[in-house]
């Protein structure tokens, strides 16, 4: 191969084999028959009160009163699958009720309730618990379905094809929904609001909004030299999250045959769309805040956390694993959870020459350095791997298996060092619930992240209502590099593990190169 090319893996090899051959193992076609109209309403109300009990103690209590109709569409209300029938009910039409048979909580109350009790001049406690309601519209997850549109599809066996190229892909035959009834037609997707059933034991159910409570305990004490600190307990916990899960899924080893509906559905997921989800999240975090006295103004922050969830999303989004052999492993580390996060942010007024209203002072005085140094914890992730003995359709994902720390031993950044020992991994077999690997959806994490930002200002005195400053403000000042995960593909054995130039973080979490910029304001 030349220099700098990347190899073909096994599988790209036999993806090429298989365009060359015209045999592919995956077909799909989307036909859009509607327009999207959701309709939908919320109403909320709020009552609060503040109570002086004495000269330390103050308490505050609301509550918050929501409504939440049940959502429909312009000419007509929400549709669902009757899974005993495998029909399509659309709300509204025909004979079908308006609400389809649709179950839900409608009103909630929400309460919160605050203390502060003050310690003396210099020092307060501060404690908090709150509930709130799951506002998701419904109208983005409920947007993408059958019969407002039509994706239709359909996967092979492991190893042998769906269709050729001269068969090309079915027709797809647009319904008429009239009746308020239609027979869901094979291959074709449908996302479902759920009825009030389970899919399988501890698989969650109906539709009620998800109560999201948050509980805080604070101290704040105020220090020599202006320093107040906080140091928190904040934890939050969400029970009924929104999400899909797709209940047309198989069992080890039994290929496309196995899978539930398969007989009514074929191969196409049908997403399961309910109350489910769960999240925690728990923290000490600990503030330093200076107010600007004698030129001098802190602001920073400490948080030592961890969140879990089953997914990172609400709403639109699946788990990553269907089957009830692998469903509480959804719950795990979060995505986004960094386990410390510290950020600290000053503005400095220079001394010299700041009182001096010569013509030195106006040019030479007057200047503000500032900046903020940001340093936390990288990501958690998984790492994808393949099993072809178990051909579980539709239960979710397959990840490799780690054996040992899972703790990087290499450099960051490196392209020619591993950041983890390649040898500990190993992609997992057989159709026992082992053939989904041991490793889980957070069980690597990226390396750790840190920046400094600087600005520079200098204010010119003119007068007093007209106000030009000159500024110099540098992002990224030491050109640091934030890398990401290493290459994750175990076929890829020349780069598995070390870092290449695509590692690089961007957007969110790097600013990029060092770039500095020049400006010039007037205030008037």
């Amino acid at each position: 191969k030349a220099a700098g090319v990347k190899p073909y893996t096994p599988l790209a090899w036999n993806q090429f084999a298989a365009f060359l051959l015209g045999t592919p193992s995956f077909y799909a076609k989307d036909v859009q028959t509607e327009p999207q109209t959701g309709r939908e309403w919320q109403y909320g109300f709020y009552v609060r009160d503040r109570w002086r009990v004495s000269q330390n103690l103050t308490v505050n209590l609301g509550l918050r009163i929501e409504y939440y109709p049940l959502m429909s569409r312009a000419d007509r209300g929400l549709e669902r699958l009757d899974l005993a029938t495998y029909t399509v009910l659309l709300g509204g039409l025909g004979d079908v009720p308006k609400d389809n048979g649709l179950k839900l909580q409608k009103l909630y109350a929400a309460p919160r309730v605050g203390v502060a009790y003050r310690l003396g001049e210099k020092s307060v406690i501060r404690a908090g618990y709150g509930q709130n309601v799951n506002p998701l519209p419904w109208s983005r997850p409920m947007r993408g379905s059958f019969p407002q549109d039509i994706n239709f599809n359909a996967t092979g066996e492991t190893f042998f094809p769906v269709t050729s190229l001269a068969t090309g892909i079915p027709t797809i035959v647009v319904p008429d929904i009239s009746s308020g009834r239609v027979k869901l037609p094979v291959g074709v997707f449908m996302r479902t609001p759920n009825a009030g059933t389970e899919a399988f034991p501890g698989s969650g159910k109906g539709l009620d909004r998800a109560t999201i409570k948050q509980y805080n305990v604070a101290f704040e004490h105020r220090f020599p030299f202006e320093l107040i600190t906080e140091v928190a307990y904040v934890g939050t916990r969400t029970d009924g999250g929104y999400a899909d899960l797709n209940i047309n899924y198989g069992e080890p080893g039994g290929g496309n045959a196995a899978l539930k509906y398969f007989s009514l559905a074929g191969t196409t997921a049908i997403n399961d769309w309910a109350a489910r989800t769960k999240s925690r999240y728990n923290s000490l975090q600990v503030a330093l805040n200076r107010p600007i006295k004698n030129g001098l103004l802190l602001k920073g922050a400490y948080t030592l956390s961890h969140s879990k969830d089953m997914a990172d999303e609400d709403g639109w989004v699946g788990l990553t694993w269907n089957t009830p052999l692998k469903y509480a492993d959804n719950f795990d580390t979060s995505g986004f959870d960094r386990t410390h996060i510290f950020q600290m942010g000053f503005l400095y007024e220079l001394p010299f020459l700041k009182n001096n209203n010569r013509l030195a002072g106006n040019l030479l005085g007057n200047w503000q350095l500032s900046g903020i140094y940001s340093h936390y914890s990288g990501t958690p992730y998984s790492i994808g791997g393949s099993n072809s003995a178990l051909n579980c359709r539709g239960c979710g994902s397959i990840l490799l298996n780690f054996n040992g720390d899972p703790s990087p031993i290499g450099a960051v950044g490196s392209a020619t060092e591993t950041y983890y020992d390649p040898s500990m991994f190993s992609q997992p077999t057989g159709t026992s619930v082992a053939g989904f690997g041991n490793t889980g959806r957070s069980t690597f994490r990226r390396p750790r992240v840190w920046n400094t930002d600087l600005s520079l200002f200098k204010q010119f005195r003119i007068k007093e209502r007209f106000k030009p400053e000159f500024r110099v403000e540098a992002a990224n000042i030491f050109n640091h590099t934030n890398w990401g995960a290493p290459v994750t593909d175990i076929t890829n054995v020349n780069q598995f593990m070390k870092f290449t130039p695509g590692s690089a973080e961007n957007g969110t979490n790097s600013p990029g190169a060092r770039r500095i910029q020049l400006g010039f304001r007037v205030s008037f």
